[in-house]
This record gives structure tokens, C-alpha cells and sequence, in this order.
């Protein structure tokens, strides 16, 4: 999914308060929680994570189907948080905290963990 077409589906989904500069900064943060929880423990040093501008509206994001419903979810919470809807904040953290879980356990499955050094190696024996 590109982030462009997230941004369509959070606004088809309801129409959000916030403007779209804050729904990309929204889609940087859960990219950049991929990388730090999930993909760089099981391969070690992962790349650089470069923050998506308004230039990378057509960029395919890191997370994919069928798991991508993470980025809707978390730009609503954060909709729903600006706007105090209580009761809508619990829902949709709650969403994105169940849609991250299966990505990050369908990563973990599917990724296998980068090879680690052996004691052995470290002093040469």
C-alpha cells in the first residue's frame, strides 16, 4: 500500500480533523516503530530509516497486506486523541495494537534471525 492510499483510506474511513503533514508524520512513527521492535532485532543493523515527505506520496510503505490496516488505525487514534473522542481513542489503539502484533508475529515468523557471532569467534579460538 502506498501512503497515498492510506491517507485516502483514513479519510474514506472518517473524514479526520488533522491535516495531512501530521498523517504523514503518523505513518513515519509506526515505520519507524517496524524498524526499531520488530526488523531490526531479527537482523541485526537495519538501514536507515529516512522520514517520508510529501514527495513520497506514491511510496510503498514497509508494512504490507494484509497487515497495513496498521497505518488507517493509527492515523484515527490519533485523529480521535485530537479531537477527544474517548471512547474511539480505546477502539482504534486497540486495533492498531492487534494489527502491529500479527504483523510483528508474522515477521518473526516468516524472517529468521541474522546468524550470531559464536564465543569462539570473539577471541580467535
Amino acid at each position: 500500500m502506498t501512503i497515498r492510499e492510506v491517507i485516502a483510506q483514513a479519510k474514506a474511513y472518517r473524514q479526520p480533523g488533522i491535516p495531512e503533514a501530521d498523517m504523514l508524520q503518523v505513518i513515519n512513527n509506526v515505520e519507524l516503530r517496524a524498524i526499531r521492535e520488530v526488523i531490526r532485532p531479527r537482523a541485526g543493523e537495519a538501514e536507515a530509516f529516512e522520514p517520508y515527505t510529501e514527495a513520497d506520496m506514491g511510496r510503498e510503505l514497509m508494512i504490507p497486506a494484509p497487515y497495513d490496516r496498521v497505518y488507517v488505525h493509527a492515523i484515527n487514534a490519533e485523529n480521535d486523541d485530537r479531537e477527544n473522542q474517548i471512547g474511539n481513542i480505546s477502539n482504534e489503539r486497540r486495533y492498531y495494537e492487534y494489527d502491529f502484533g500479527n504483523y510483528a508475529s508474522w515477521y518473526t515468523r516468516t524472517h529468521e534471525r541474522e546468524k550470531l557471532r559464536m564465543r569462539s569467534d570473539w577471541y580467535g579460538i
